[in-house]
């Protein structure tokens, strides 16, 4: 789930209400109640809105894992795991290292099981975003089809639908993709005001399915409003039922450089987070 980091927002209220959007989007976590969330955008650069992440996850019985943008980015992708559901929780990071300053958060939550959370560049009309996101879909396919691995989860905003070259890519090396049953789904009102179907869930591994894809909420809310009124995303949250995991099954939900540059950076490193 793609969350709308405050410092994104382009309309001033919302960015100044950013205490209760977390606050419903922690609400509209707990209606979910998935096993595993992947969260995009989150706000890793205010440390009271990390604080409030930290102290809800360990309420609720998960271990919060974060991982910021490179090149000093404000928000990053963040991965709530449910201690009790998994038999072990290892995180590290893969950064696109290109000119998006874009990564993956990877988490192995048992042997050769992996949930990734990631969020691709947005496809603006210019010459380089479109390669970028390209090279973004082989850089994440080529990582982890190097890993001894029988079942990946991609979990993440990938700000593009599945006729997208970069999605089509993806699935082209091996990848399933997954979405809602219905033909004209969106999640996604964007800054250009179109509406995207363009958060996923895909797999890897012959015994792995998606099941019960759900959108949760309405288009209407994805609209910017009028104050008192607010947003609690410009996305919708997506969830999912995975099955064909050793360990049974799991709910899920979320959520190329400018030429002649190579735009690189050191890559992050996740990190874990509990409130006291």
């Amino acid at each position: 789930w793609n969350l709308l980091a405050p410092p994104y927002s382009r309309i001033q209220y919302e960015r100044e209400q950013w205490r209760a959007r977390l606050e419903a989007q922690q609400r509209e976590l707990e209606k979910v109640d998935a096993d595993i969330a992947a969260l995009q955008e989150f706000w890793c650069a205010n440390e009271e809105a990390v604080h409030l992440w930290s102290e809800w996850a360990t309420n609720k019985g998960y271990q919060l894992i974060i991982l910021p943008r490179t090149r000093g980015k404000e928000d990053g992708c963040a991965t709530l795991i449910r201690i009790k559901a998994c038999s072990q929780i290892e995180a590290y990071a893969l950064s696109y290292d290109d000119w998006g300053d874009r990564v993956c958060l990877i988490v192995k939550i048992a042997p050769e099981i992996f949930v990734c959370n990631t969020h691709w560049t947005f496809s603006h009309n210019n010459s380089w975003d479109p390669i970028m996101r390209k090279h973004q879909a082989r850089k994440l396919a080529d990582h982890l089809l190097h890993l001894r691995a029988r079942a990946i989860l991609i979990l993440g905003d990938l700000n593009g639908n599945q006729k997208d070259p970069a999605l089509v890519h993806f699935a082209e090396r091996g990848f399933r993709f997954y979405e809602p049953e219905a033909t004209d789904w969106v999640s996604h009102y964007a800054h250009t005001n179109k509406f995207l179907a363009c958060d996923f869930l895909s797999t890897r591994g012959l015994n792995v399915k998606a099941n019960s894809l759900t959108l949760h909420g309405q288009v209407v809310d994805l609209t910017p409003k009028k104050a008192p009124e607010f947003r609690v995303s410009d996305h919708l949250l997506l969830s999912a039922t995975v099955t064909g995991l050793a360990h049974g099954s799991l709910s899920f939900f979320e959520e190329t450089p400018t030429p002649g540059s190579t735009g690189k950076d050191d890559s992050p490193t996740p990190h874990s987070s509990s409130s006291s």
